[in-house]
C-alpha cells in the first residue's frame, strides 16, 4: 500500500509487512523473529487498552493495546 496509515492496520497486514508466512507456523518465536523493546519505552499513561476488534469470544477482555492518539491504529479507539 502507499497509505502508510494502512500498512500494519491489523494482524494480517502486520504479518505481511514483516514477511511472516504460514511456512513459519509452529516455529518458536525466538528461532525466527526477534522483538526488542523500544529504545525509549512509551510512558504507561500513553498506552490505551480496549476490546479486540472482530472477535466474538472473550469480547469483555481488554486484549487490544495501542498508543493513544496514534494515527496508525486502525478501527475504533476507546
Amino acid at each position: 500500500t502507499t497509505n502508510l496509515r494502512q500498512l500494519c492496520s491489523g494482524p494480517g497486514k502486520l504479518t505481511q509487512a514483516l514477511a511472516i508466512t504460514l511456512d513459519l507456523s509452529g516455529t518458536r518465536l525466538g528461532q525466527t523473529l526477534s522483538l526488542r523493546p523500544a529504545a525509549t519505552p512509551p510512558n504507561s499513561t500513553l498506552i490505551a487498552a480496549g476490546p479486540r476488534v472482530g472477535i466474538s469470544k472473550a469480547i469483555d477482555h481488554p486484549w487490544r493495546f495501542y498508543l493513544k492518539d496514534n494515527p496508525f491504529v486502525s478501527g475504533k479507539r476507546l
